[in-house]
C-alpha cells in the first residue's frame, strides 16, 4: 500500500515538472511575441494600436500560467521540506535512548 502512494505521488510530481517546463516554453514564447512586437511599433507606429487589441487575449492567459507555475513551485518546496524534515525526524529517532524520558524507571522491589 505504502509503495503505490510513493509511486503516486512520484507520478504527479512528474506531471508538476512537466508542465513547468511547458509552462516556461509558453511564457518564453509569448514574451518573445511581446518583444517583437515592440520592436514592430518603434519601426511603424500604425501597428500599435492592432497589436494592443490582439493581444488582450493572451494576458489572462499569462497571468494563469504564471499562477500555475507558482502552485507548481510551491508543490516542489513543499516534498522538498517534508523530506528534510522526515530525514531529521529519522536522525533524531536513532540518537533517542529507548525510554521517551532517557532515564530509567524505578523497580518496585
Amino acid at each position: 500500500m505504502s509503495a503505490t502512494k510513493k509511486q503516486n505521488e512520484a507520478f504527479i510530481i512528474s506531471i508538476f515538472r512537466m508542465s513547468q517546463k511547458a509552462l516556461m516554453v509558453v511564457l518564453a514564447l509569448i514574451g518573445v511575441g511581446y518583444l517583437g512586437g515592440m520592436i514592430s511599433i518603434l519601426f511603424d507606429q500604425s501597428l500599435a494600436q492592432p497589436m494592443a487589441e490582439f493581444t488582450k487575449i493572451f494576458i489572462p492567459l499569462f497571468q494563469l500560467e504564471i499562477g500555475v507555475y507558482g502552485f507548481g513551485s510551491t508543490l516542489e518546496n513543499i516534498q522538498k521540506i517534508k523530506g528534510q524534515i522526515e530525514s531529521i525526524n529519522k536522525k533524531n529517532d536513532k540518537e533517542e535512548p529507548n525510554d521517551a524520558e532517557g532515564t530509567e524507571k524505578p523497580s518496585n522491589g
